[in-house]
C-alpha cells in the first residue's frame, strides 16, 4: 500500500498536509504479528502527512504492553481493546479502526476441528491465551513463543490447527509462509485493531483519527480506496 496512494487519496478529500505537531517517539510493535504487513503502511501514511515518523520498536507481545507501562515508547502500533485491562498508564485509543479481522481456529481443508486436536497458539497474544485458558478441556494447546515456530509445526504437520486471524492469513498466503490455504474450522470474533498512544498525545490522536475516518469514509464508495488503501472490511 504506497504512501502516495494515501497523499492522492488526502489531496482528493482537500487535506492539505497538517502542521507539524507534538510528536509521539517510539512506538512498540508487536514483533512476528503478520498484520503488521497491513497496518504499518497505512500508519506510517498519516504520521507522515501530520509531520511526524512512526518510530517502530519490534518486541514480543507482552514485552510491548510493559514498555508502555514503563513508559519506554509512547504507543503501541495496534491492540484489539481486551488488551486496555493490562495498560497501567494513562492512553488514548484511537476512535476508528486501523483494520478489522475475524480470529478463530484455522485447521487444513481436509481437517475436521475435533475434541482433542492439537491447537498452537502464541504466548503474549492476549486473545489466544483467553481462548486457550476457557477450551483448555476440549482442545490440547500447544503455545509458542513466535509465530514462526507455529507456522513451521503446523506445515510439517505437528498441529491440527492453531489460532489465528482472516487477515493474517491473506498475508501469510502472500508471503508464502503456508503451504496451503488452511479453513476457518470456528470462528471466535470478528474484531477491530486499534492505535495507542500515551495520553500525552491526545491531541496528536485527534488529527490522526480525522484522517482516518476521512479514508474510511472515502472507502465506503471508492473501490480503489477499499483495495489499496483502507482494506480492512
Amino acid at each position: 500500500m504506497p504512501y502516495s496512494i494515501v497523499v492522492i487519496l488526502m489531496l482528493f478529500l482537500g487535506m492539505q498536509p497538517a502542521e507539524a505537531m507534538d510528536c509521539p517517539g517510539n512506538v512498540a510493535a508487536i514483533a512476528d504479528a503478520e498484520l503488521n504487513a497491513a497496518v504499518i503502511p497505512k500508519t506510517q501514511a498519516i504520521y507522515q502527512h501530520l509531520g511526524c515518523e512512526l518510530k517502530l520498536v519490534k518486541l514480543p507481545g507482552r514485552r510491548g504492553i510493559l514498555a508502555f507501562n514503563s513508559g519506554r515508547v509512547d504507543g503501541e502500533l495496534f491492540r484489539v481493546t481486551i488488551i486496555e485491562k493490562l495498560y497501567q498508564t494513562a492512553f488514548v485509543r484511537s476512535q476508528y479502526p486501523l483494520l478489522q479481522t475475524q480470529q478463530g481456529v484455522w485447521v487444513a481443508p481436509t481437517h475436521f476441528l475435533e475434541n482433542g486436536d492439537l491447537i498452537g497458539y502464541v504466548i503474549g497474544r492476549r486473545w489466544q491465551e483467553e481462548f486457550a485458558e476457557r477450551h483448555k478441556g476440549q482442545y490440547r494447546f500447544v503455545e509458542y513463543s513466535g509465530a514462526s515456530d507455529m507456522r513451521h509445526d503446523y506445515n510439517a504437520g505437528h498441529l491440527d490447527g492453531f489460532l489465528g486471524a482472516s487477515l493474517t492469513i491473506d498475508e501469510l498466503m502472500k508471503s508464502e509462509k503456508l503451504s496451503e490455504r488452511p479453513e476457518l474450522a470456528l470462528k471466535i470474533s470478528l474484531v477491530k485493531v486499534y492505535h495507542y498512544l500515551d495520553k500525552r498525545y491526545a491531541k496528536f490522536m485527534s488529527e490522526f483519527d480525522r484522517l482516518l475516518q476521512s479514508c474510511s469514509e472515502e472507502c465506503q464508495y471508492s473501490q480503489v480506496c477499499q483495495h489499496d488503501v483502507c482494506n480492512y472490511n
